[in-house]
């Protein structure tokens, strides 16, 4: 098992290094997660977008329909479709970023 940040609008230097982000959360996931972090970023990501997702990953404003890609949905969908046996976890919400774990940039 692993902690990754989830850094949502994150900016970086040229050299790849966090410099400014506008909110961070700590999750705990297994080890092939992080491993391969962005690729299961991008997958819930396109998952989110086939329109296959439930009511709970959507809200409605003005007749329109909203997709929410957020840590909380991030972990579940992590539960429901690939983590089988050992499941991903939030740790913190609002957490201070920690450069020694792994980033899911959203």
């Amino acid at each position: 098992m692993a902690y990754l940040n989830v850094l949502y609008f994150a900016e970086y230097d040229s050299n790849g290094n966090v410099i400014k982000y506008e909110d961070c959360d700590l999750i705990y996931v297994p080890d092939f997660v992080a491993y391969n972090s962005d690729g299961f970023a991008q997958s819930f990501c396109r998952w989110l977008e086939s329109g296959n997702a439930t009511d709970d990953y959507y809200y409605i404003e003005n007749d329109h329909r909203f997709i929410i890609c957020d840590t909380s949905g991030f972990v579940r969908w992590l539960n429901n479709f690939i983590c089988f046996f050992s499941k991903a976890s939030i740790v913190k919400k609002h957490a201070d970023y920690c450069s020694c774990y792994g980033i899911i940039d959203f």
